[in-house]
């Protein structure tokens, strides 16, 4: 920025601006030292919150964002939903409803529905013919995300859903 003559504040403003270095911190491993990245000095601060958020903390406790990655992951790789997700095409849903942001992933062997509320307040869906046999198979917001216990759930109602309400922050996949 300086070689094309912007003063030294401004190329730092820019150099910040446009940087990802102030959103980068060292992996929180443990609530050891450094967050057990290293036994160094790391080129980025890590987090303070490292003690309280960090892997080791996560590793059996059903209801991290650790374990929500892992049924994600494995709902991602489960053979009768593989090409829906890594192939399928994206179709916009639900447009019409404020703070709901849903989609489609078709393919030919089925689809899954995903939808989330980025709202403050419950909303509630009404769906389509279509969507009301679809099961919800995660939820961000269940007791634990294991693959299987939000279609539990979600099974033992036993008829079809006409609407379904999302918390603010809610997300959930239907298949």
């Amino acid at each position: 920025a300086i070689e094309r003559g912007f003063s030294k504040e401004d190329a730092l403003a820019l150099c910040n601006l446009y940087s990802r270095d102030n959103a980068r911190t060292p992996m929180q491993w443990s609530d050891e030292t450094e967050g057990g990245f290293t036994t160094g000095t790391p080129w980025f601060p890590v987090n303070p919150n490292y003690r309280q958020i960090n892997v080791a903390k996560q590793m059996d406790d059903p209801t991290s964002i650790l374990s929500f990655y892992r049924a994600l992951l494995a709902l991602r790789k489960n053979k009768i939903y593989e090409n829906v997700f890594v192939y399928g095409r994206f179709e916009p849903a639900y447009e019409e409803i404020k703070d709901v942001f849903a989609f489609y992933r078709r393919a030919e062997e089925g689809y899954a529905l995903i939808v989330s509320n980025w709202g403050k307040e419950n909303i509630t869906i009404e769906l389509s013919d279509e969507d009301t046999r679809l099961w919800c198979m995660l939820d961000n917001m269940a007791e634990d995300y294991k693959l299987g216990t939000a279609l539990r759930a979600s099974m033992a109602q036993k008829e079809a859903q006409k609407s379904i309400t999302l918390k603010p922050g809610q997300v959930r996949v239907y298949g």
